[in-house]
């Protein structure tokens, strides 16, 4: 209960003083190196303070994929070399999905080139690669 009122009491704060809190995270953005720096030394500590809820949702997500290659492989037409090639498509498959809804949400305009989706693109492939391939002991 006592978490619940300091909660409460810090977001009124937050939000009395909201003006002011901006102008000082403007403030702070501007010092050269601060808008590297920052969010990469919050994220690390989000990573290290909940370390085993992220590796529990990592195991899940890795049971799903492995789940999903293997009913793909269970429907593929020949047997040698399936598991592999579930495996791929899988693979392709999502890390392809993102970047096809951002180019039919914007099927009006002309085709674009944006060198940031392929990086998102990248990222995801890495990651499958990485959750498919690493084993959590």
């Amino acid at each position: 209960m006592l978490t619940l009122i300091g909660i409460i009491i810090l977001a009124s704060i937050i939000v009395f003083f909201s003006k002011e809190f901006g102008e000082f995270i403007e403030k702070l953005m501007d010092i050269r190196g601060v808008a590297i720096f920052l969010p990469l030394a919050l994220a690390s500590l989000v990573i290290i303070y909940y370390e085993a809820w992220i590796l529990w949702g990592l195991l899940f997500v890795k049971i799903g994929l492995h789940s999903a290659a293997s009913w793909l492989a269970s429907i593929l037409p020949f047997q040698s070399g399936q598991q592999g090639i579930a495996t791929f498509i899988l693979i392709y498959l999502i890390t392809l999905i993102p970047i096809t809804i951002l180019f039919f949400q914007k099927k009006k305009k002309p085709f674009f080139y944006n060198p940031r989706l392929w990086i998102i693109t990248a990222l995801i492939w890495i990651l499958l690669i990485i959750t498919l391939t690493v084993g959590f002991y």
